[in-house]
């Protein structure tokens, strides 16, 4: 309830009404009187000076009640101010009069206005004279070097851009990160939001859609590899030897399709496909592909597959030891996975026997005719622990498929998923304790009650490494690189299966997730299609936005040119270049499973 308080004052010309406590309607109200009526204001501006009397205020406080906090209260009245000789307008007038009066507004709480009132003067607001500011601009990239950046990751992929208009459409589909990947496309200058794909030229969808890969053109022509001089300061790029492909494929940006999804992703981001390219490009290295990777069996006809029985056996193996050995953290725990279409956590268990694991695997069908296979993995012995709580680490990954070439951009900065509760191997069926998975963690009444969002960044993890653990390492200097390293050889196992018809242009942002041991040793748990990109937490309310862009920058503006964005401040870094990698490494003799695989992406939506 807004109310005024008012004196009846008579005047030589009509009963003014001097309203002692305004609000900012009766502000607006007071303008308009004072345009309306001459007679009226010039009673009103000698009218002398009005306090409340300190009798009032428990009057006051009782009509106003719960609104006290959400009023303002005139505590002095207005002084007659010298006449305008040069107003450029009425409207003018009013406003600045208005204005400059000595109207003091206190705070909207009573005892701010008590101790004002008990005060012998009240000061009047002098008109603070306005200092020019001190802008301190930063320096804007030079074109040259934006330019340069452009042509190099032009040579690299074997493209040329033809003149073009600069007005440009993107579509983004309805989903768990939909409000996001608008927001940052809006701040991009020259695009518009289009809600249909058909006329759009960078589609955003939330799940592979194999209508929209069908339309992308394929590449046909052979490009030759040309030997460039090594980049020197480009920060995205290596600095070593550079190949550039040639001759460049000319494209008219105005009339090509940008796709968010790469055919075959599932290549990578299927827990089951995951498995099998990794071992097989490890034994073709002559490496353990379980030193990057926990011991893992892939089951496909239950417990009468021959996998099933291998663990089995290894699981009687592990208990011999545990039996036999004095070691507390050796644990026969296992996690079951389903091995295809799965999401958020859902159908992940804990089982620390046979009997439990085999109690699971008898869920065969996930969808009319298609059946399911299952992950049995084997818990990573001693992880490391944040405060005693388990947690896991999320980076990002930007996969290119343009013009046929192959590119993976890693980002520098990713974050710690922390658990809600204590750390325990007796408990294995506590999801909390066990699943990191925001959409797991979210469910817990303690979320976000140790650390904000449950996450951490890179420098709070080294702080804890140097305060609280026995071992000190630089998390940037010797576990880092080891995962860099390990997801340049998710892209190296699967590289002649990703984008299989070598489709002009589509890219994806990839999630990458792993966890630590004891012993500072990098495990790769999953890869994600459609990562979660909730803001949860302060951190990542600045990182996913600075990601995306970052992402966006190089995925559009080589075919796009709508801002001069410094890439010199991108945090993304190449660490693979299909067109410079020798591809006689390793070549899976794999057939190519049909298009009904195609569904077989973990979406690790919020």
């Amino acid at each position: 309830m807004n109310t005024t308080f008012e004196k009846r004052v008579k005047t030589n010309a009509n009963d003014f009404h001097m309203p002692l406590m305004v609000n900012g309607k009766n502000l607006i109200k007071l303008q308009s009187i004072r345009s309306q009526s001459r007679a009226n204001i010039s009673s009103y501006e000698k009218m002398p000076k009005y306090e409340v009397p300190e009798k009032e205020l428990s009057f006051i406080s009782e009509i106003l009640g719960k609104n006290i906090e959400k009023s303002s209260w005139l505590l002095s009245a207005f002084q007659r101010k010298p006449k305008k000789k040069h107003a450029q307008s009425d409207q003018e007038d009013n406003e600045s009069s208005i204005l400059q009066n000595p109207i003091l507004l206190a705070p909207t709480s009573l005892p701010q206005i008590k101790e004002k009132i008990h005060a012998k003067n009240i000061p009047r607001l002098k008109p603070k004279i306005k200092k020019p500011s001190i802008v301190i601009k930063c320096p804007k990239p030079s074109v040259e070097m934006y330019n340069k950046y452009i042509t190099m990751m032009q040579m690299s992929n074997g493209t040329e851009i033809t003149k073009h208009k600069r007005e440009y459409k993107y579509y983004i589909g309805p989903g768990n990160n939909e409000s996001l990947v608008n927001k940052v496309m809006r701040k991009k200058p020259g695009w518009i939001k289009v809600y249909t794909t058909h006329s759009a030229h960078f589609i955003w969808t939330q799940v592979k859609k194999m209508d929209i890969v069908d339309t992308l053109p394929v590449s046909i022509e052979a490009n030759d590899k040309i030997p460039v001089p090594k980049m020197s300061g480009l920060s995205m790029f290596p600095d070593e030897e550079w190949v550039s492909l040639s001759p460049p494929t000319l494209i008219n940006p105005s009339k090509m399709k940008l796709y968010n999804r790469v055919e075959r992703n599932y290549e990578l981001c299927s827990k089951k496909k995951l498995f099998t390219n990794m071992v097989a490009y490890y034994k073709t290295l002559n490496k353990d592909p379980f030193l990057y990777i926990p011991l893992t069996f892939h089951i496909i006809n239950g417990t009468r597959d021959p996998s099933f029985q291998a663990f089995k056996a290894k699981f009687l193996e592990i208990q011999e030891k545990i039996d036999n050995e004095n070691d507390p953290y050796l644990k026969n725990n296992w996690l079951v996975k389903p091995g295809e279409a799965t999401n958020r956590g859902i159908g992940i268990s804990v089982c620390s026997s046979i009997s439990e694991v085999q109690e699971k695997l008898e869920d065969f069908e996930y969808a009319p005719g298609k059946t399911r296979t299952y992950i049995i993995q084997k818990y990573v012995y001693r992880p490391l622990l944040y405060l005693n709580r388990k947690f896991d680490i999320r980076c990002y990954l930007l996969l290119l498929c343009y013009n046929g070439n192959l590119q993976a951009y890693f980002y520098k900065d990713g974050y710690l998923r922390t658990s809600v509760a204590e750390f325990s191997l007796e408990n294995v069926h506590n999801k909390f304790i066990h699943l990191t998975n925001d959409a797991v963690q979210k469910k817990s009444a303690e979320y976000g009650k140790f650390e904000a969002g449950n996450k951490l960044n890179y420098a709070e993890f080294q702080e804890y490494i140097n305060q609280n653990c026995d071992k000190k390492v630089n998390f940037f200097d010797e576990v880092y690189p080891k995962m860099v390293n390990i997801v340049r050889d998710t892209i190296a196992a699967t590289c002649t299966k990703l984008d299989p018809k070598r489709r002009l242009h589509s890219f994806e942002i990839l999630g990458y997730d792993f966890m630590i041991d004891e012993f500072y040793n990098p495990w790769l748990i999953e890869v994600n299609t459609n990562p979660c990109l909730a803001l949860s937490g302060p951190y990542l309310t600045t990182l996913i936005p600075k990601m995306l862009e970052d992402g966006f920058h190089i995925a559009l503006d080589q075919f796009f040119h709508s801002d001069l964005c410094d890439f010199s401040e991108n945090r993304f870094v190449m660490i693979f270049n299909r067109g410079k990698e020798k591809l006689d490494i390793f070549v899976s003799n794999e057939n190519p499973p049909s298009d009904g695989e195609n569904d077989e992406s973990d979406e690790d939506a919020n």
